[in-house]
């Protein structure tokens, strides 16, 4: 059989709801596509396997034992996939009709282009602005630990240009996210796949660098529309992601900045995260003693790494 002209890869773990809805939505984007639907299942406790076998017979599906991570998991499907164009996108998304189609013309029409974002909106239809980005300066780890960034999100913060403004007109960007990127097959085998020492976050970031640096430009396409839940995998175990989002941090920044600016990093992390969790552990013992444990331990652990206990 011919090969597919896409390839859409989604990651699922323990996501079964949001999972059906999106496949739902991608199976009517695909309907005018030559196309297939891959799932890799990240070793799910709900019943997202059993679902995608009574419901969605015609996908791809890849059952793994355990959760391999957000890196790992992508190349495990990005291996098995023939398209010439790839996607990865999230299960907490909903596909608009023609979003697909105009993300493949666009890469058809452009060949110097090596990799496209949609335009992500959350359910309430405003833009999330990690749809458009430039790449990651410490000071934009910086606000985002002290929460500037959500604060006054329109503003471009001093020694930062991580969040654009335009978001009404298709253009070259830094970066884009991985809830939804389409990429050309000849760019994966040229650049390589996700780099799996992320486990789970700064992995897209790390991957459009390194597509860019190839000579590829990267495009956001303000007209292909897809809605992202956003972090619905991230909230069934929030203390463990956000451990494996500082360790992203640190090594996208050491990866991208150097060691120096590593060491930075490290410090921020022990002087303005350390006590925002130990504050938020006191008030969570006043309700719920073993969310507070949880995160009491995650103190432990942050602090055992970075000071090399």
């Amino acid at each position: 059989m011919e090969n597919p002209l896409l390839s859409v890869v989604i990651l699922n773990w323990n996501t079964c709801d949001l999972l059906e809805h999106c496949l739902a939505s991608v199976l009517a984007a695909t309907r005018e596509i030559s196309s297939e639907i891959l799932v890799v299942d990240n070793g799910s406790s709900d019943n997202s396997v059993d679902m995608l076998q009574n419901r969605f017979r015609c996908v791809h599906l890849i059952a793994l034992s355990a959760n391999v991570g957000f890196a790992r998991g992508n190349n495990i499907g990005l291996r098995e996939s023939k398209g010439q164009y790839r996607v990865l996108l999230n299960p907490d998304t909903l596909v608009a009709e023609d979003a697909l189609r105009i993300m493949v013309e666009h890469l058809e029409t452009h060949p110097d282009v090596g990799a496209v974002g949609p335009h992500l909106v959350y359910p309430d239809g405003s833009t999330q602005l990690e749809c458009a980005r430039a790449v990651p300066t410490i000071l934009d780890v910086f606000y985002r630990f002290m929460s500037l960034g959500k604060l006054v999100p329109r503003v471009r913060l001093p020694g930062s240009s991580y969040y654009r403004s335009t978001y009404d007109r298709t253009r070259s960007v830094g970066v884009i996210s991985g809830s939804c990127m389409m990429v050309r097959r000849d760019v994966i085998e040229q650049v390589g796949p996700l780099d799996e020492s992320f486990f789970l976050g700064g992995e897209d970031i790390e991957w459009c660098v390194r597509i860019r640096n190839r000579g590829w430009r990267i495009h956001y396409i303000s007209t292909a529309n897809v809605v992202h839940y956003q972090e619905q995998s991230k909230n069934k175990a929030p203390i463990e992601s956000k451990l494996y989002a500082i360790t992203s941090d640190e090594i996208l920044i050491r990866l991208l900045y150097g060691n120096g600016q590593a060491s930075l990093y490290r410090a921020m992390v022990l002087i303005l995260l350390v006590p925002k969790l130990l504050v938020k552990a006191f008030w969570q013992s006043c309700s719920s003693r073993s969310s507070a444990e949880e995160t009491f331990r995650a103190v432990l652990r942050l602090v055992s790494h970075y000071v090399g206990c």
